[in-house]
């Protein structure tokens, strides 16, 4: 048996979160995601010496995890979590309940009853001191990564602990979190100095270079997509973007990359020639831009499935936002109501923001009105009409 060649790719990215002005960092996601990701596959990694793999690591990312690396970061959510719970205001903690409580369901928060509790409480019934501080306490340790939860003496007291948290056991978690986050950038600039991974990297603010290079690019692809009637061409921008990105890679890992992953995956012949011109070996791609490519079989061998309907049957279709946030229940009894198809998908549309919000929620809802008398599956009919 011929042995099957697989490379391993890890595509790690963050947006630029920092509010430059007042130097604030208004989103937590690179502290949060360096101490429940970013550091755990690095160590997963010397576990497994034998083990081979490719990490891109984007230079915004890289930066700001330079950034919290280098002193004390000022950033809305660690600073609202680090104030005593006892010196909130009404406007503090209403940010507090509204945006750092993760819903009940969430894996993260089952693995705490007390966070639980709090997750699934109503916020007119009330929150005490001690409510709020175990609730800064639970939104952090919650995603630390488990395994170093278990080996991490401050860490593992704390979650044994689970609820009524002192102001001193908030600062011990804060400084293991930004111990983590410090950790990043060596251990990943170590494994590819030994040669156990590849580090690959990206422009540096993770821009869609094709459309830098030209917007009437995107009719390459969607050949019907509407534009704006202004022009926009700066390849010069794309160009300044790699020769940065591969610049500060350099700086914060030591390693010149050759390897590039394309932003969204998105690639076109001028945006190809800068990357060659900007020096890189090669980019990642996936089999769509493979088959856009070299072209496809002339006979396409379409995957069908055929279900039984009825008069009154509702069809439901939507994206990841939705079905991520709103079990499949919830969603079979909202539509089940007897409400117009639209104040269905509203309430639901509407559920998911409650609930979460940060992915695309679409939803398309269609009813059954009458079937086919042609086919019959156990006497009564099954064909959409």
């Amino acid at each position: 048996m011929r042995p099957l060649h697989l490379a391993l790719i890890w595509h790690m990215h963050q947006p630029y979160y920092k509010d430059d002005p007042t130097g604030t960092y208004l989103l937590p996601w690179v502290r949060l995601r360096s101490s429940k990701d970013y550091l755990k596959m690095a160590v997963l990694m010397e576990a497994y010496p034998r083990l081979r793999q490719t990490f891109n690591l984007v230079p915004s990312l890289l930066t700001q995890i330079d950034d919290y690396a280098s002193g004390s970061p000022k950033e809305l959510f660690l600073d609202l979590s680090r104030k005593p719970a006892a010196e909130l205001t009404p406007e503090e903690r209403s940010f507090l309940l509204r945006w750092m409580r993760e819903p009940a369901r969430f894996l993260r928060v089952q693995a705490s009853p007390r966070y639980v509790e709090l997750a699934a409480r109503s916020e007119t019934e009330g929150f005490t001191v001690q409510d709020l501080r175990d609730l800064q306490v639970w939104y952090n340790l919650a995603w630390c990564d488990p395994a170093w939860g278990e080996h991490d003496t401050a860490l593992s007291a704390l979650k044994a602990k689970d609820r009524h948290f002192t102001e001193e056991d908030k600062q011990a978690l804060f400084a293991a979190q930004l111990d983590a986050v410090r950790r990043v950038i060596p251990t990943y600039s170590e494994l590819a100095r030994r040669g156990q991974v590849e580090l690959t990297f990206s422009p540096t603010y993770h821009p869609i270079l094709p459309l830098l290079c030209g917007l009437e690019t995107a009719r390459e692809a969607l050949p019907a997509i509407e534009l704006p009637a202004r022009g926009f061409r700066h390849p010069e921008d794309g160009a300044r973007q790699l020769e940065l990105g591969r610049a500060e890679f350099q700086r914060l890992t030591g390693i010149r990359p050759r390897g590039l992953w394309p932003p969204e995956m998105a690639v076109a012949e001028d945006m190809v020639r800068l990357v060659i011109e900007a020096g890189v070996d090669w980019f990642v791609g996936d089999e769509d831009i493979l088959s856009r490519s070299l072209g496809t079989e002339l006979v396409v061998n379409v995957e069908t499935n055929d279900h039984q309907l009825f008069p009154g049957d509702v069809l439901l279709q939507c994206s990841d936002g939705l079905h991520n946030s709103v079990e499949a229940s919830e969603m079979a009894a909202l539509c089940s109501r007897g409400l117009e198809l639209l104040g269905a998908a509203e309430k639901l549309v509407t559920l998911a923001n409650e609930r979460d919000g940060s992915d695309n929620i679409s939803v398309q809802l269609i009813r059954v009105r009458d079937v086919e008398r042609m086919g019959m599956y156990r006497g009564r009919p099954y064909k959409l009409y």
